[in-house]
């Protein structure tokens, strides 16, 4: 067994619990002024201060029963919460429903205050003396009972208005703590700068905006785009590993981030979210509606919504994909021609999580109804007998590529001095679809320096090897494996997938394979049309 210490022990206070008051060889020293201080004390009420040469460690006996009543306390605070809601009405308090009765001269008022609505009822007493005392004892006449209702409304003045200056780190630290779950949170991960998951993230999310705007909201009152930007911040000053890594975003760009980097055009970033789908659930008397775009969320859009902020990287892809299904057409209108893919990426990262498979289904439900002639990889044969020669590509797929861009460009083969980026000629032609790794670059080079706006693939080889390939969007890699055309096919979906802006060298090798893929019946440029006209027949020859 272990040794008791008394405050007089000869042994070294060193390896003995502050709690226990046992030495133990498992234990954690110098808790005190800690984020586990704080938690021991909110768990067991005791107050722990430091005094010189006194016990400052914890053993883990002491640490697993606190962390298994941590649990325990957390599942009871959880299932009253979901008692709350099952069993009462509106979700209200027990005690708030019990009626208050008071005698007021000779009148009983019983006040109900269940949700908004204050009942009172006054009845008139008799009062006769009592025969057995020399009290008065009371009797209720058989008179009518007179029972009036009032609906109590709260007036917008009477709801907290939050600003800039009541945003703040100390605010941002304070409510979290306040949660069982995020103390949690706090005491595990972000207390030692160790990145949380998306769903982590979005409990965070959740768990500041409540209290924060949820009265707003829920008196059509709204909420600006700059105090969504001061907790964005906030929430990063408080605890730096919550911020944004990527190059070309800012540090908060995951929480808020307004119109997505662009000059105009749909915010996006969690609290942005949180806040969208608040206001869609709001009454319709106070609902606010989206200026100038059909943006507002059905309930069961809202729902799905939600559902797929508490999902990471390792949701099953059935499940995410149902719900991808159910907010299919709240994506198309965010959508806009004049925003950009930043925010589409940031409110719907899951398009980047399954490889390909996501981005090709999400394709398919943009373009149920086309009718498809061909792909590239189908195709290639026929455009390698196109003019113009690059043998020094080893790709087939890639040469028959080059081969319609220097058709439709009319630019013929590539014979220049190298330019200024480094690359050769026909690399820095090339580049607006595919690039070739560097000596001494990786794949992470590229995803993370390399501008990826637009989308392009990357061949792990050196120039003009094969090797395999992998589309950049949006600083992801997505593996596509050994064979360029399947890249190339998944390239172009992601154009149409995240409304990427067309560069001018792409426009017509795009509007091309538009043709392809049966998204468009003709091009308004004529030598994307006769391109397209003399492949199909070509086609339709050999199919023949």
């Amino acid at each position: 067994m272990a040794a008791m210490v008394g405050p007089s022990g000869g042994q070294s206070t060193a390896s003995v619990c502050r709690l226990c008051f046992t030495e133990r060889r498992q234990h954690e020293l110098a808790f005190i002024g800690s984020q586990l201080q704080e938690w021991i004390e909110m768990l067991t009420s005791v107050k722990i201060v430091h005094v010189p040469n006194a016990p400052t460690s914890l053993c883990q006996v002491c640490k697993a029963i606190l962390e298994g009543y941590d649990k325990f306390r957390e599942m009871c605070h959880a299932n009253d919460r979901m008692f709350q809601e099952t069993f009462l009405q509106d979700g209200d308090d027990y005690q708030s429903k019990k009626r208050k009765i008071e005698v007021k001269d000779k009148f009983f008022v019983v006040e109900d205050k269940g949700s908004h609505t204050v009942t009172t009822m006054e009845v008139e007493l008799g009062v006769e003396p009592c025969e057995c005392t020399d009290e008065y004892e009371t009797t209720l006449d058989d008179q009518e009972i007179k029972i009036e209702e009032v609906v109590v409304e709260k007036s917008p003045t009477d709801v907290k208005i939050i600003s800039e200056n009541d945003l703040s780190q100390d605010i941002v630290i304070e409510i979290l703590r306040s949660d069982l779950s995020c103390q949690r949170l706090i005491r595990e991960k972000l207390s030692h700068g160790i990145s949380v998951a998306n769903k982590d993230k979005s409990l965070i999310c959740r768990t500041l905006c409540t209290p924060l705007f949820g009265s707003m909201i829920e008196h059509g009152i709204p909420v600006s785009w700059d105090i969504k930007l001061k907790l964005a911040q906030c929430i990063i000053a408080a605890y730096p590993c919550l911020g944004t890594q990527a190059s070309g975003m800012p540090a908060e760009a995951e929480w808020f981030w307004r119109h997505s980097g662009h000059s105009k055009g749909e915010h996006s970033g969690k609290i942005h979210t949180w806040i969208r789908n608040a206001q869609a659930k709001a009454p319709a008397s106070v609902r606010r509606k989206r200026r100038g775009t059909n943006l507002d969320l059905t309930d069961v859009e809202a729902n799905a919504v939600e559902k797929l902020c508490l999902l990471d990287e390792q949701a099953s892809y059935r499940k995410v994909n149902k719900l991808m299904i159910e907010t299919f057409a709240y994506r198309q209108n965010l959508r806009d021609p004049k925003s950009g893919p930043s925010h589409l990426c940031a409110e719907f990262p899951h398009l980047l999580w399954y490889g390909p498979v996501m981005i090709e289904e999400e394709f398919d439900r943009m373009h149920p109804n086309r009718n498809t002639i061909g792909t590239l990889a189908s195709i290639s044969s026929l455009c390698l007998m196109l003019d113009h020669s690059y043998n020094e590509i080893a790709c087939e797929t890639i040469q028959a590529l080059m081969k319609v861009m220097a058709e439709l460009t009319l630019q013929g083969n590539i014979r220049k001095d190298s330019s200024s980026s480094g690359l050769s000629p026909l690399e820095e032609y090339a580049s607006i679809f595919v690039r070739w790794q560097q000596p001494d670059t990786d794949l992470d080079y590229f995803a993370e320096n390399v501008p990826g706006d637009p989308p392009y693939i990357v061949c792990s080889a050196t120039a003009f090897s094969e090797g395999q390939y992998f589309v950049i969007i949006m600083n992801t890699a997505i593996d596509c494996g050994f064979t360029f055309g399947r890249a190339f096919d998944v390239l172009l979906k992601s154009y149409k997938v995240f409304n990427f802006p067309v560069p001018g060298r792409a426009k017509k090798v795009i509007e091309l394979f538009d043709l392809f893929y049966g998204i468009q019946t003709h091009s308004r440029l004529a030598n994307v049309n006769k391109l397209f006209d003399k492949i199909s027949k070509a086609s339709n020859r050999l199919l023949n």
